[in-house]
C-alpha cells in the first residue's frame, strides 16, 4: 500500500474553530434557537444550500431572521456571529503542509460558504501577508463552489474524479465522524481529528504506518 494522495478537511484540522463564540454570540443578539441552524454537523435546510453554493448570502441572512423570529437583527450583527467561531492556521501546521507537498499531493476539500470562505481568507492573509492559503495545495475544493458537501459519498466520487486520483492511494483527514464513514464508503484511508489526534502531533506517524 502506497499513499500518493491526502485531501484535508480546513476547519479543526487546519483552522482552529470555537463553536461556543458563535452560540454565544447569536444569543448575546437575542436568537434563542441558535441550535436549530447551526448545529455542529448539521443544520437547516437553508444552512445546506448556503454550503453547497445554492442559497444566496441575502437569503441566508432573511433566513436566519425567519429562524429567530427577530426581523430586526442586521446583516452585520449576523455576520459578526455567524464569522465569531473562526480562528486562526496555526504556523507549524503550513510547515506540515510545506513538507507535505514534496511527497504527496494535497487538497483541500471544506464543507463552507462565502461568508466564512472571505472571513477566513481575509484573517489569514492578515496573520501571514504575501501569502494564500489555497497555495499550500494542489487544488482546493470548498462546498460552495464545488456544489456538493461532505459525508456524500458521491462528493468524494466527484473529487477523486476530477483529480484523477485513487481512493485506495489517498488519506482523507476530518474531524467529523460523520465525514470519516462517508469517504470510508468509497475506500478512502481516514484519520479522524480530535483533541488527543491532531496533524502536527500525528499525521507523519500515521503516514508510515499507512505506507
Amino acid at each position: 500500500m502506497q499513499i500518493k494522495n491526502i485531501i484535508f478537511d480546513l476547519g479543526q484540522v487546519l483552522l482552529t474553530l470555537n463553536f461556543n463564540a458563535t452560540k454565544q454570540a447569536f444569543e448575546a443578539a437575542g436568537f434563542t434557537n441558535h441550535s436549530i441552524m447551526f448545529g455542529k454537523y448539521s443544520g437547516s435546510e437553508a444552512f445546506h444550500k448556503f454550503e453547497t453554493g445554492h442559497l444566496t448570502a441575502e437569503a441566508f441572512y432573511a433566513e436566519v431572521k425567519h429562524v429567530a423570529n427577530m426581523p430586526q437583527l442586521s446583516n452585520q450583527t449576523i455576520l459578526n456571529a455567524w464569522n465569531a467561531m473562526l480562528g486562526h492556521v496555526p504556523l507549524i501546521r503550513l510547515q506540515l503542509l510545506k513538507k507535505l507537498k514534496q511527497h504527496y499531493k494535497l487538497l483541500l476539500y471544506s464543507n463552507t460558504n462565502e461568508l466564512h470562505y472571505n472571513c477566513f481568507n481575509t484573517q489569514f492573509k492578515s496573520d501571514y501577508p504575501n501569502q494564500n492559503l489555497n497555495n499550500y495545495f494542489n487544488a482546493v475544493y470548498y462546498s460552495h463552489i464545488f456544489g456538493y458537501r461532505k459525508p456524500n459519498p458521491q462528493s468524494f466520487e466527484k473529487l477523486l474524479k476530477a483529480e484523477n486520483i485513487l481512493a485506495h492511494e489517498t488519506l482523507f483527514i476530518d474531524d467529523g465522524e460523520a465525514n470519516i464513514n462517508g469517504a470510508k464508503s468509497i475506500g478512502l484511508h481516514t484519520l479522524l481529528i480530535n483533541d488527543n489526534v491532531t496533524i502536527e502531533n500525528n499525521l507523519e506517524q500515521y503516514l508510515l504506518q499507512l505506507n
